[in-house]
């Protein structure tokens, strides 16, 4: 069953948003879940995204632009609240489908998930994320996302 909304949810809306529409009572006693995806990753498949349809340029340079450090901070307000993570479970999105489908279960909930592969093919096959980063941008990701690396224990 849905919760009864006043106004519409949207991708990656903000918990502030989801519990100011619910109110905080109503909220808390929902499960709640966001998923994070590795920084160092993120900001490639970002990159990919928001120069799909130009020549992207130097990945370095975007990394050491304005616009890594405002999806950084819109990212970590998705699920935190002044810097706390406000959600029950935070979701790896590199292995997505095992951890919903344990939250699935943990639920009690019918059938199985499913995922779609929305934004697929975006972002062109083959080298990993690593390949990209330079000393400077690596460092730049780390000290951006530094409580989701620590919280979920990601490396580069």
């Amino acid at each position: 069953m849905k919760p009864p909304l006043e106004r519409k949810a949207f991708n990656h809306m903000p918990v502030s948003m989801v519990r100011k529409m619910l109110g905080r009572k109503r909220f808390e006693s929902y499960f709640s879940f966001a998923i994070e995806r590795n920084p160092w990753d993120a900001v490639v498949s970002l990159y990919h995204w928001r120069f799909r349809d130009t020549d992207p340029g130097d990945f370095a340079a975007y990394v050491a632009s304005e616009a890594v450090e405002t999806f950084a901070t819109k990212n970590q307000r998705i699920y935190r609240l002044q810097g706390e993570v406000a959600v029950d479970r935070v979701l790896r999105y590199e292995s997505l489908a095992d951890e919903l489908a344990a939250v699935w279960t943990e639920l009690d909930l019918p059938g199985g998930p499913d995922l779609p592969h929305a934004k697929s093919g975006t972002r062109p096959r083959g080298p990993s994320y690593r390949s990209y980063y330079d000393d400077a941008s690596r460092q730049r990701v780390a000290e951006l996302f530094a409580a989701p690396i620590a919280d979920l224990g990601y490396e580069f």
